[in-house]
């Protein structure tokens, strides 16, 4: 970078600076995305345990191993290191000890949703909804789509165990293979602040993760409550058939008499998509509460 701040003019990326048309296309001209993405996938390909660790957040099929980073078309560096930590801001070469922080931070995006103490709402009616729960042989059994690195998954297990001791078992489920790997052992080697918050939850927590798909999961599993935060009504999950598809698996996963738990913190352009699918789930039969941020959907 100091051959490139010595021959290239300014103005340069730096961390808070708006990423504008002018300096996407100063970047890409000087520094192509797309063969830094393509060298970032080949490394990662050996030095993750398998292919398909490599975080989904690149769009590998779409934009030949360029990360989408919610852009439309690959984006360019500055775009890239805007949701980097800031270690990683502004460079293009790393050290062989910082690429699991590297690759984590890649599957590990800034979202919302998926982090502890989001939801106090929720996890008041989530509180309720344990002590309610009839004490039996059976164990309760929670789903946690989209669970990231298991911040609000764990979080929800430690509620749960207060008032229910073994009697439950929570299952989350993400397509990142290494966000399970970081939810499993209590790791986020690219964020030591969060990582502390992770690791406070004990490893006896009746919480497991699993990297699979929702879509894909059995419909042998059923499960007494689903909660997904942050997803449904956003950006990954608001287009008509994809709301249909997904209270589709819902009710193929949930059982008679269970609840949905929807939360988010999504900007107002997003509240008809999350109305819809609630108009959409009270179609189905659900008996709705809450509004378009914070609800549930308790199947009749």
């Amino acid at each position: 970078m100091a051959i490139w701040r010595r021959y290239a003019r300014p103005p340069w990326w730096g961390e808070g600076l708006v990423v504008s048309p002018r300096l996407r296309a100063f970047y890409e001209a000087c520094l192509p995305a797309a063969l830094f993405y393509a060298d970032l996938h080949c490394l990662g390909t050996h030095f993750l345990p398998s292919p398909s660790w490599f975080p989904a957040g690149f769009c590998v099929s779409q934009y030949h191993t360029a990360p989408s980073v919610g852009l439309s078309s690959p984006p360019s560096l500055p775009d890239f290191w805007a949701v980097l930590p800031h270690v990683f801001s502004g460079r293009v070469t790393f050290a062989a000890t910082e690429l699991l922080a590297l690759y984590c931070a890649l599957a590990d995006l800034p979202r919302f949703g998926t982090d502890s103490s989001r939801y106090p709402d929720q996890l008041s009616r989530l509180a309720d909804y344990f002590r309610q729960w009839p004490l039996g042989d059976q164990p309760m059994r929670l789903l946690d789509i989209g669970c990231g690195v298991g911040l609000n998954t764990l979080e929800i297990a430690a509620l749960g165990v207060e008032r229910l001791g073994s009697g439950l078992s929570i299952l989350g489920v993400t397509p990142e293979p290494l966000e399970v790997w970081m939810a499993e052992n209590r790791r986020l080697p690219h964020d030591p602040v969060r990582e502390l918050r992770l690791r406070r939850y004990p490893p006896e927590l009746p919480a497991r993760f699993r990297a699979e798909r929702f879509q894909e999961l059995s419909g042998e599993e059923a499960f007494d409550v689903i909660v997904c935060n942050g997803l449904a009504g956003g950006r990954f999950l608001h287009e008509c058939q994809d709301i249909a598809r997904f209270l589709e698996n819902c009710c193929r996963c949930l059982r008679p008499g269970g609840t949905i738990f929807l939360a988010n913190h999504f900007h107002d352009g997003c509240r008809s998509a999350c109305q819809r699918l609630l108009a959409e789930a009270a179609q189905r039969g659900f008996q709705i509460s809450g509004d378009w941020q914070d609800a549930c959907l308790q199947r009749m």
